[in-house]
């Protein structure tokens, strides 16, 4: 049977666009994406710390539900060192997801290898999986199938829920670790040295925890987060927009591909970059890293390193200033400064601290780099001069003078 020419040319373009449409689901738009070396093993003299798992069945929050969670410390010399400061704190949602050292984040090396190079404070890191209802665990081995059924509940809820989990549940059962008692160590209390950390609605979750209880939590970081119409999570940037007057003491990273997840729910990239702007406008410490990768954990991992060192990044200055109480602290600032005399738009991590006998500076002492060679501030630079002072009651006048 001869096909007319027409419906051959038909056929053809028809064929064509079969092909085309085929090839471009095949595009891997992650492949430049790859784990460096201080993902995929412990550097020469690191220490590795421990992990284990512990099951969790919930009685508070989330009645009715089993997850595994699963607790990584420092080294022993490291843990011993700590002192009465407390130890930092970091949650990760999904937590299978990022304990694995041969999986997708292998968030134990990297924290081990970060820890000792000095980029991020010695802490707990709790990994919590999602809650399953029904009598136990979703399945035999952790993983994402079977899924935990209570997982959208849990993270796409904008509730306080989750957070009050936190604090009931899972904080309680990590501080109760017998390797920190075996140490004399214990968990710090303090929000600026908690943070929280998610992938998908889990990071929609950690900015949830944070915002709803910065008293609790006040560093987050998201993998291609979840902020869209899944459970109203498309409503944050208004939300975060109109808390400019008195914006939350929270510092935000996010991570996110141009082509993520376009659904039903929503555009994850637009709805990254509408977080993004909503923090910029309120004037919220953030930082936004955008790829060209999709719904999965290839970008996130390859920047993991970086995104941790970035949001301890004054670390060292904030545990510097603790050591002397009721003195005058100075901070030194240099990152997010421009040439201009325009004052900050946002708040400024501190690279370095020191005391003062009184409020008054007239010149920044040296800085070395590690060889002892004399070493160079950005400038400009930035000095916050703070001070906590005990006043009796009454009627006070002051004189500031700049």
């Amino acid at each position: 049977m001869r096909v007319p020419p027409p419906i051959r040319a038909l056929l053809a373009s028809a064929a064509i666009v079969v092909a085309a449409t085929a090839a471009a689901q095949d595009v891997d738009h992650d492949k430049d994406y790859v784990l460096s070396a201080t993902s995929t093993a412990r550097g020469a003299g690191v220490p590795a710390g421990s992990t284990r798992m512990v099951v969790h069945s919930s009685q508070g929050a989330f009645p009715g539900t089993t997850r595994r969670v699963w607790v990584h410390l420092p080294a022993e010399p490291i843990l011993e060192k700590v002192g009465d400061e407390g130890l930092a704190v970091m949650v990760f949602q999904d937590g299978h997801a990022y304990v694995d050292e041969q999986g997708q984040f292998r968030v134990p090396i990297v924290l081990d290898n970060l820890v000792h190079a000095g980029k991020i404070p010695p802490l707990a890191a709790i990994f919590v999986d999602p809650g399953h209802t029904g009598g136990g665990l979703p399945g035999e081995k952790p993983g994402w199938q079977p899924a935990a059924n209570n997982r959208s509940l849990e993270y796409d809820t904008l509730s306080p829920e989750y957070a009050r989990f936190l604090e009931e549940s899972i904080l309680p059962l990590a501080a109760s670790d017998d390797r920190l008692k075996a140490a004399g160590v214990r968990l710090t209390a303090d929000p600026d040295k908690r943070a929280i950390c998610g992938i998908s609605s889990g990071g929609i979750c950690a900015f949830t925890v944070a915002f709803e209880r910065p008293d609790l939590f006040r560093k987050v970081l998201s993998h291609v987060g979840s902020f869209t119409d899944i459970r109203g999570g498309d409503k944050y940037p208004s939300i975060v927009r109109k808390s400019k007057p008195a914006p939350k003491p929270i510092r935000v990273i996010l991570q996110d591909g141009e082509h993520d997840l376009d659904n039903q729910h929503g555009n994850w990239w637009l709805a990254n970059l509408q977080m993004e702007k909503a923090l910029a406008f309120a004037g919220y410490d953030h930082r936004f890293l955008g790829g060209v990768g999709g719904h999965n954990h290839r970008h996130g991992a390859a920047v993991l390193p970086e995104m941790l060192a970035w949001v301890w990044r004054d670390w060292k200055a904030e545990r510097a200033a603790a050591r002397w109480p009721g003195k005058v602290i100075a901070r030194i600032c240099g990152e997010g400064l421009d040439d201009t005399d325009a004052w900050p738009s946002k708040p400024l991590a501190a690279a370095e601290a020191f005391p003062l006998p009184a409020f008054a500076l007239a010149d920044l002492p040296a800085t070395y780099v590690d060889d002892g060679v004399r070493g160079e501030r950005p400038s400009p630079s930035l000095v916050r001069l703070a001070a906590t002072v005990p006043m009796p009651a009454g009627v006070h006048r002051f004189l500031i003078r700049a």
